[in-house]
């Protein structure tokens, strides 16, 4: 009976370690996956913010703002807008439809914090959540649309 306990305990100090950082590492990207959720919701409020208001030089301190009732930080938030004219959403981010669009895109990022485990495992003291959205703003918006784009839309089946 003495062995069986002592190979119980054994069990017990070889599998402890490993099932609490996977709790760990479960707790951390439940906090990134809730962040993220949250920079959504503040993406939201910022294109309804561009949509409704005449001055859009405050987008940053309005996004920030926000962010905070979140718990966000602050200096942590950052927008910057990218001027891409034609095809304003990028190739090689989204491809297909969303290349045809033309106008401001707007980069909303976080820096996310890791737990001291997860920085002692990557190196990394933190990890940068981003979201992008597309907007008229500064510019025309619209879909460019020729006769290659309804051919390709044919031949997917969407016409």
């Amino acid at each position: 009976m003495r062995k069986v306990r002592g190979q119980a305990m054994t069990e017990l100090v070889i599998v402890l370690p490993l099932f609490i950082m996977l709790l760990l590492g479960l707790h951390q990207f439940g906090v990134l996956m809730t962040r993220r959720i949250e920079l959504a919701a503040v993406e939201r409020e910022a294109m309804r913010y561009l949509c409704s208001e005449d001055d859009p030089e405050n987008l940053e301190a309005f996004v920030k703002e926000y962010g905070g009732l979140y718990g966000m930080e602050a200096e942590k938030i950052s927008i910057t807008k990218q001027n891409k004219g034609s095809g304003a959403m990028g190739k090689s981010e989204f491809g297909g439809f969303f290349e045809k669009i033309t106008g401001v895109v707007f980069v909303l990022s976080y820096e996310q914090a890791l737990t001291p485990m997860f920085v002692a495992l990557t190196g990394k003291s933190s990890v940068k959540l981003k979201t992008s959205l597309a907007t008229a703003t500064g510019g025309s918006m619209k879909v460019l649309i020729d006769k290659n784009s309804i051919k390709s839309a044919e031949d997917d089946g969407g016409v």
